[in-house]
């Protein structure tokens, strides 16, 4: 059985990473909460609208978290979101995650900001630190790349949760994550399970066929 779920879960991630296409992406565009929707949703998948930490506003195309940013806070939640196969029989392999941020306000001289973005429930993460003493029209991406991180059924595991963080490099205040956009790359495939068996009943078939060629 072991064997069975290990090769369903490589066929899944392999036959995903090869159609790995844009899932979901929040640009933050008008007022809230309307802001707060996705605006690019594959159709295979459900994306829950942002959530907001308190305070947060967005204005032009841009998010900007309620919290600010002090030293060592980089588990300070500034906001999420929740995706999930709209097929509760197929999963989601995550490919690629893209944050782009800046500061809310200029940089002082050894100053910088880091953006952390946390996804499903395993504790995997990635975080990108900015240059210093950048401006508020200065971003910098957070782009993960490569991941082929799979998530199975939406009705057995749940929702892949996103959760957006940061922190400041020494003291600055009044200094918040400020976000043009998130991007999350990846595809939707069958449930590994059933993709298992038939490739399984495939490989039957052939071997099959080429005893019977060879007798």
């Amino acid at each position: 059985m072991v064997r069975v779920f290990g090769f369903a879960v490589a066929v899944f991630m392999a036959v995903s990473s090869a159609h790995a296409a844009l899932l979901a992406k929040y640009d933050f565009v008008g007022s809230a909460p309307a802001a707060y929707d996705a605006t690019s949703v594959d159709p295979l998948v459900v994306a829950d609208p942002f959530s907001p930490n308190s305070g947060a506003s967005v204005s032009g195309g841009m998010y900007t978290g309620g919290s600010n940013l002090t030293t060592g806070s980089i588990n300070t939640t500034q906001g999420g979101f929740n995706l999930y196969a709209a097929d509760p029989n197929s999963g989601i392999v995550i490919d690629r995650i893209v944050v782009r941020f800046a500061p809310s306000v200029q940089l002082n001289t050894s100053r910088a900001i880091t953006a952390k973005i946390s996804y499903g429930s395993d504790g995997d993460s990635g975080s990108q630190t900015s240059a210093n003493a950048i401006s508020s029209s200065t971003f910098t991406d957070l782009d993960l790349s490569d991941l082929d991180r799979a998530f199975p059924t939406f009705n057995d595991y749940g929702p892949i949760a996103f959760t957006l963080s940061g922190a400041l490099t020494g003291n600055q205040t009044g200094v918040k994550l400020k976000v043009d956009y998130i991007e999350v790359y990846g595809s939707v495939v069958p449930e590994p399970t059933s993709m298992a068996i038939f490739s399984a009943i495939g490989l039957v078939a052939v071997a099959r066929r080429s005893r019977k060629k060879n007798a």
